[in-house]
């Protein structure tokens, strides 16, 4: 590992976000991503599980990064704020495209059963030897 001549503050928390790959036959795959916080700044804690993760970005009360991450959105889709849930229902199950309107639930909510929240701590943890603990270790 490389020394830095510059100080780089630590981060308070994680910033958890996951995706799913969804196959399907005949045509491109298609990912539903999610984000936890309702925001897209790290959390107060280290805790993966803490959060609820959602299917919809909520965007930042401040101009400048609101008016960024809707430019981004635009060079992909034109539901913003929607992590991939357009797009898995613009197909039927035959792979066939749907005719009409598309119905799709704006928003998803995966919320982590207690019994797993709780094996994390919200702490950062340190081995003997003072190196940090992964939450995926």
């Amino acid at each position: 590992m490389s020394e830095s001549n510059f100080d780089v503050p630590e981060a308070p928390g994680l910033t958890p976000s996951f995706a799913m790959k969804f196959l399907r036959d005949g045509m491109r795959s298609v990912n539903m991503l999610t984000l936890a916080n309702e925001s897209f700044g790290p959390m107060d804690n280290f805790n993966f599980f803490s959060e609820d993760f959602y299917t919809r970005v909520f965007l930042p009360e401040e101009d400048c990064p609101k008016r960024t991450i809707v430019r981004k959105f635009l060079e992909v889709t034109d539901t913003i704020q929607s992590l991939g849930n357009a797009e898995m229902a613009r197909f039927n199950v035959d792979g066939s495209r749907v005719n009409g309107q598309v119905k799709f639930p704006f928003d998803l909510e995966f919320e982590p059963m207690p019994e797993i929240t709780e094996r994390f701590s919200m702490d950062r943890e340190f081995d003997a030897n003072g190196n940090e603990i992964k939450f995926y270790d």
